[in-house]
């Protein structure tokens, strides 16, 4: 037997930072997200015995145990090990990963790789969880498991899809609530967002704990301002998003840009801004990065039908625009009962 899942990685449009702790503890946090179609592919092979093998495409690394008891982070697919002490399998099984998209790129990777690692082993469950369950093991074996500093968001994101306003209120409260757009408005949102690849930057938690530090001369009531306003961001984006405004969208796009840059100086660059000054002199209204940090990801909206030129003027100056269009399936498991083949 072979079981497969498939995951999505996200695009964070508002709200990112609120879904942290302690702040959605204090004051409530909310985002507005969509999964696109890219994703995390994972494959588990059962084994007969209690031998253990792991293997990353995207890492190009591998490892291998004789038991569950052998399995120790030494930072080298941790992530994978998280997962697998916190589900405790009771055999051996040989487990495979491989991402659409860059790791440690701002698009919720880490998210949909716990998701896809939680539903390979939930499809073997006899009690299956659900989609919060599935979720809320995936955030924990981060959280707990390997100490990170990070978000609900990325995990929900990946095991729900769609679009989806998310709600955190602390006390592992969450709840996930569809946005109900018309298709006619999510094909226009989606003819007008371009994504653009700018390389790579450093692990998402160690980019999360920019959010959670205190600066020298930024006091925690500034951070919290921020804060407060990018929720309410989140239920304008929301509102404009349901009503067909597409373009009042875009400008939000840009709002929520000017937050962000708040919260830390070094969620921006000068590599970060030039780039961004290149999309908006050839008809982009707005960008923004897609994570907490700098590189990986961005996303940038564009005037009606100035996307080509856009594209063009981030590919001639050596950007990678990278092609997608949103997803609403979330995790999917399936499996395949033929014999497993080493090719």
């Amino acid at each position: 037997m072979i079981i497969r899942s498939r995951a999505p990685v996200r695009l964070s449009f508002a709200g990112g930072g609120t879904d942290l702790s302690p702040f959605t503890e204090n004051s409530g946090g909310c985002v507005l997200s969509t999964t696109i179609n890219k994703y995390v592919y994972g494959t588990l092979i059962p084994r007969y015995d209690e031998n253990i093998s792991l293997m990353s495409a995207d890492y190009k690394k591998s490892a291998v145990f004789y038991d569950l008891n052998g399995i120790e982070f030494t930072g080298d697919l941790d992530l994978m090990k998280a997962v697998i002490r916190l589900m405790k399998p009771n055999h051996g099984f040989e487990l495979f990963l491989r991402g659409d998209i860059p790791p440690n790129t701002g698009v919720g990777g880490s998210g949909a790789v716990g998701v896809a690692l939680v539903g390979l082993f939930n499809h073997l469950k006899e009690k299956k969880m659900n989609k919060y369950e599935i979720a809320e093991t995936a955030y924990k074996a981060e959280i707990e498991e390997l100490k990170h500093i990070t978000g609900r968001q990325d995990a929900y994101a990946a095991s729900f899809g769609g679009f989806n306003f998310i709600e955190f209120k602390g006390n592992d409260f969450v709840r996930v609530n569809p946005v109900r757009i018309k298709e006619d408005y999510l094909l226009e949102l989606e003819k007008h967002l371009i994504l653009a690849y700018i390389g790579t930057r450093g692990e998402s938690g160690k980019v999360q704990k920019l959010l959670v530090e205190q600066k020298e001369g930024y006091k925690e009531e500034e951070k919290i301002r921020v804060l407060e306003s990018k929720k309410e961001l989140v239920h304008e984006m929301k509102m404009v998003l349901e009503r067909g405004d597409v373009e009042g969208f875009g400008e939000l796009l840009e709002k929520e840009w000017e937050w962000k840059k708040k919260l830390h100086p070094e969620m921006t660059n000068t590599r970060v801004d030039e780039i961004r000054d290149l999309a908006l002199k050839n008809g982009a209204i707005s960008g923004k990065t897609t994570g907490a940090g700098i590189g990986g990801h961005m996303l940038f909206y564009c005037k009606p039908n100035k996307e080509h030129i856009v594209v063009e003027a981030l590919e001639k100056a050596g950007i990678r625009v990278v092609d997608f269009s949103f997803d609403n399936t979330g995790l999917k498991t399936w499996e395949i009962n033929k014999e497993w083949k080493k090719y």
